[in-house]
């Protein structure tokens, strides 16, 4: 095992830091269950718009992942894509996830929030 002789600091988790925060999103029934065209001209666009109305909650897309490559239809995971962001506090979490279901986009989808924070060895976690 390699050692070094710079010691690492281990800092206590908190909420006095940034807010990371993975968004876990999964298509529902509806999803399934309703056409190309109601998809194309109701669903996605509803589902831009109201992710774009993020942008105004200063919070700051780090990136996304979608899972499609290898998977059609249901994902066995329970989920098909992940957006990652930076959020000032839990209560814009939670205007977030509640937007998806003012939309009425909650037929169509399901949002998850896994909040935590920046990985203390690989990010600078004191800016």
């Amino acid at each position: 095992m390699q050692t070094t002789d710079k010691a690492v600091n281990l800092p206590a988790p908190g909420l006095d830091s940034k807010i990371r925060v993975a968004f876990l999103w999964t298509a529902t029934s509806g999803w399934y269950q309703a056409d190309k065209k109601m998809k194309e001209t109701h669903i996605l666009p509803l589902m831009k718009a109201t992710m774009d109305s993020w942008k105004n909650l200063e919070v700051t897309l780090l990136g996304t992942l979608d899972n499609d490559l290898f998977s059609s239809g249901p994902n066995l995971l329970g989920w098909h894509a992940i957006f990652l962001y930076d959020v000032p506090n839990v209560v814009v979490v939670n205007r977030m996830t509640n937007s998806i279901r003012d939309a009425g986009l909650d037929a169509y989808m399901a949002l998850q929030a896994i909040i935590g924070r920046p990985y203390f060895l690989l990010e600078d976690v004191d800016k």
